[in-house]
């Protein structure tokens, strides 16, 4: 069991979309990850397709309710992943999500709006810098 894991670090393990959907397979299943507080994918090759499985993953992950960061910075999510993944940390069960790091990715102008609308309570450090923005 990985009950007491706190920090997963995937970060530049050349991830593609394959593998971020057997992830997100993993977190909504791995009920054994209930300690959980910091996920780094920072500096794969997920794209949006790779985010959106990630983003279901998650949106039905209960269990991970102790998440306090995220970072997929460096990774090819676009608008459309950012978007589902926003939709998905919404849930009442990422309360305790502080930091959401998307800096240098592709998110561009289109994905503002999804900011906007969404609710993300706990949210105390938002990293977008060189993520297409004009």
């Amino acid at each position: 069991h990985l009950s007491g894991l706190e920090v997963l670090n995937l970060g530049d393990c050349k991830i593609m979309s394959e593998g971020a959907e057997a992830l997100a397979q993993a977190l909504q299943t791995g009920t054994h990850l209930t300690g959980l507080q910091q996920l780094t994918l920072s500096l794969n090759r997920i794209s949006n397709d790779g985010v959106v499985a990630l983003a279901t993953g998650l949106a039905a992950a209960t269990h991970l309710s102790r998440l306090q960061l995220l970072d997929l910075a460096r990774t090819n999510a676009g608008p459309r992943g950012v978007k589902h993944l926003l939709r998905a940390l919404a849930a009442p069960h990422f309360a305790c999500l502080s930091t959401l790091c998307l800096h240098n990715v592709k998110s561009g102008d289109k994905s503002v709006s999804h900011f906007a609308g969404c609710h993300l309570p706990g949210l105390k450090e938002l990293y977008l810098s060189d993520s297409k923005i004009s």
